[in-house]
C-alpha cells in the first residue's frame, strides 16, 4: 500500500507501506529515486510515462497529448536540467545521485499540464509508484523477489497487472508530519 502524506501547499511524500519515501510531489511535479543506474532511471522513465499516459486517457480528457518516440530517447541538457528527450518533446527530468536527495541515487521526475487536477495529480503519483516499482533499487534487487528485472517485457506486465489489481488502488491520505 502505499501512502501519500500531505505537507501542505500541494507539497506530499510519497511512501511505501513501511513508511519510507520513494518520491515526492510538488505542484504539478512527481518524483520518483531509488534507480540504481541511469539505465535504469530512464527504463523507470518510460514506465513512468506510460503509467501517466493511462491515467490521462481515464482522468483527464483535456490534458495535452504526446506519443513518446521511445526508441529515440537520449539524454539532453537544457541549460538548467537534463531530460530524457525524444527528439521533440521532454519526458522526464533525470535527477542524478547528489547530497540533498534522500538517497543516492537516481530519479526521474515528470511535470504535468496545469490542466491537471490535484485528484489526477494523486493519481498519477500512484500509478507511476507502481510502474516504477520494478526499475526502483529496493524492489529490483531485492534477493528472492518474483518481481521481474528491468528492462524486460515481463516487467511492464507485472508494473501493468500491479495497477490494475485492487489492493493497489488503496491510498492512505494523512496530514503533514
Amino acid at each position: 500500500m502505499l501512502k501519500i502524506l500531505s505537507h501542505g501547499d500541494d507539497k506530499y511524500d510519497v511512501a511505501d507501506s513501511s513508511g519510507e519515501n520513494i518520491g515526492w510531489i510538488s505542484g504539478r511535479s512527481i518524483g520518483f529515486r531509488g534507480f540504481a543506474t541511469e539505465a535504469d532511471a530512464r527504463e523507470g522513465a518510460v514506465a513512468a510515462w506510460r503509467a501517466l499516459d493511462r491515467v490521462f486517457r481515464q482522468f483527464c480528457a483535456e490534458c495535452p497529448r504526446h506519443q513518446p518516440a521511445f526508441d529515440r530517447l537520449r539524454t539532453v541538457h537544457d541549460g538548467a536540467y537534463e531530460w530524457f528527450y525524444d527528439g521533440t518533446a521532454p519526458i522526464a527530468r533525470l535527477l542524478r545521485p547528489q547530497r540533498r536527495a534522500y538517497d543516492g541515487s537516481f530519479g526521474v521526475e515528470l511535470v504535468l499540464p496545469s490542466s491537471a487536477s490535484n485528484g489526477v495529480v494523486i493519481e498519477a503519483a500512484r500509478s507511476i509508484a507502481i510502474a516504477t516499482a520494478p526499475y526502483r533499487e529496493q524492489f529490483a534487487s531485492s534477493a528472492g523477489t518474483d518481481i521481474p528485472t528491468s528492462g524486460t517485457n515481463a516487467a511492464l506486465q507485472c508494473a501493468d497487472a500491479a495497477a490494475r489489481h485492487p489492493s493497489m488502488r488503496t491510498l492512505n491520505m494523512a496530514e503533514g508530519e
